[in-house]
């Protein structure tokens, strides 16, 4: 019996630790394909290198068409009196020099919005020098860096559970065929016992041992039973199936050896902890560049006139911005 029971803790020990083969592998990656958890941390890693792209092309130059058009009725005028200003200078003029060279000139009236008036320009803006582009962009990039290890570390701890929810599967799977051969082994040493007391060979103590040994050994088959069911149900819930899909046993080959030493550095969780370092001094370097100086360039070309007319014109110019602090 104490033989027994020490297989079962060898073979557990054991199994915890063997390197899984091809059909473990694919149940992993399998989990991974369906987990919503990886499919979420995935989306926000594209969503996070889209955020970046966007920022790398705020440095570049941006080419915008704009265009107002005017249709004004009545409203108000401006009369401007130049017939009463210069028809007496005209008239006097042609007196003196007996010509009619001076025609009157009639007063003008103007409205003072522009009727069937247009706009139409292409504004080309380059931003020349615009810290916060740099800073933004560079707090872009570690942010991608930071989904993309929330994304890994999703992946190590599912396939960790999987592989340990499938390990103890098999675990359980090999204790129920070892306590099933051993109460064969014992059934049949129960039997020759009471043979043998019935030829006055043994004592029925023995016999009384051996039931014992039967029953306490029948309580840890179902126990592992159960564990073997539990098991079953949480692998099917990670690899996101019915708890009731058949499972295939995997081959198993050598014992990894236990390194001596683990490298913690390459940890997700550390290196997630000098990513937010250096995001926060990103952040702290972007705030305190809120106040720079910048620099940029613009350009129009377009035109302006009254309907069915072309009146085009280019125009440049230089953006400052926070030249001074008071």
């Amino acid at each position: 019996m104490n033989r027994i029971l020490l297989s079962i803790l060898m073979l557990t020990c054991v199994q915890l630790s063997m390197q899984g083969q091809a059909i473990l592998d694919q149940y992993v990656n399998q989990a991974i394909e369906q987990n919503l958890t990886v499919d979420q941390r995935k989306a926000l890693e594209r969503k996070q290198q889209y955020a970046l792209e966007h920022a790398g092309k705020l440095g570049g130059p941006e080419v915008n068409f704009l265009t107002t058009y005017t249709l004004a009725y009545k409203g108000r005028n401006i009369e401007l009196p130049l017939g009463d200003l210069l028809n007496p200078v005209y008239s006097a003029l042609n007196d003196i020099t007996g010509t009619q060279n001076f025609p009157p000139v009639a007063n003008q009236e103007f409205n003072f919005l522009p009727n069937n008036f247009y706009d139409a320009r292409f504004r080309i803006t380059q931003p020349v020098l615009q810290p916060e582009i740099k800073y933004n962009k560079l707090i872009k990039k570690e942010e991608v860096t930071m989904a993309g290890l929330q994304t890994d570390e999703t992946v190590r701890d599912l396939t960790q559970q999987v592989k340990t929810a499938y390990l103890q599967w098999m675990r359980a799977g090999e204790a129920i065929y070892i306590m099933d051969q051993g109460l064969a082994l014992l059934t049949e040493n129960k039997r020759i016992t009471e043979s043998m007391i019935k030829n006055g060979q043994a004592i029925p103590s023995a016999a009384m041992r051996i039931q014992s040994d039967i029953e306490h050994l029948a309580a840890l088959r179902e126990k592992s039973i159960s564990n073997k069911i539990n098991a079953a149900a949480h692998f099917n819930f990670l690899l996101n199936r019915p708890s009731g899909s058949e499972i295939l046993s995997d081959t198993f080959e050598g014992v990894p050896a236990i390194p001596v030493q683990f490298d913690l550095s390459g940890r997700e969780e550390l290196q997630q902890i000098q990513t937010g370092k250096k995001i926060q001094e990103l952040a702290l370097q972007l705030e305190e560049k809120q106040h720079a100086p910048t620099l940029g360039l613009q350009l129009d070309l377009g035109s302006q006139a009254f309907a069915a007319d072309w009146g085009g014109y280019v125009v440049g110019g230089v953006q400052l911005g926070n030249t001074y602090l008071g």
